[in-house]
C-alpha cells in the first residue's frame, strides 16, 4: 500500500474549511420579530388624556449563539385598521425605530 502525502493533506485542508464554514454558520445570530398581540409585552394599553391609548412594541429576539451587532429596525409601510372607518396607510416614508434592552429573565 502506497501512501499519498499530497491527497490527505488535501482531505483535511477540505475538511478543516468545511468545519469553519460550519461553524461560522451555527454561530451567527438568529434575529426573530414578534409584535401578535399573543407576544409578551407587545400590545399595552395606556390612560391617555380621559381614553386609552394602545401602544404595539416590536419584539427582536436573538435565538442565535452570539450577539447581533450594529441592528436597525425599520419599516416600509404600517396599515392602521382603526373600529369605525376604513384602513390607512402609512407608506411614505421609511419609519426608523430606535431599539430598547429587554431584560432576559421576565
Amino acid at each position: 500500500m502506497t501512501e499519498h502525502p499530497l491527497l490527505y493533506a488535501m482531505s483535511g485542508a477540505a475538511l478543516a474549511l468545511i468545519a469553519q464554514a460550519l461553524v461560522f454558520l451555527v454561530r451567527q445570530p438568529r434575529l426573530y420579530l414578534s409584535f401578535a398581540p399573543r407576544a409578551r409585552g407587545c400590545v399595552v394599553d395606556t390612560p391617555f388624556d380621559g381614553g386609552r391609548q394602545r401602544v404595539l412594541r416590536i419584539l427582536v429576539e436573538n435565538w442565535g449563539w452570539t450577539t447581533a451587532h450594529n441592528v436597525n429596525v425599520s419599516a416600509i409601510k404600517l396599515t392602521f385598521y382603526p373600529l369605525t372607518s376604513a384602513p390607512s396607510v402609512l407608506a411614505d416614508e421609511v419609519l426608523e425605530f430606535d431599539l430598547a434592552s429587554w431584560p432576559h429573565h421576565l
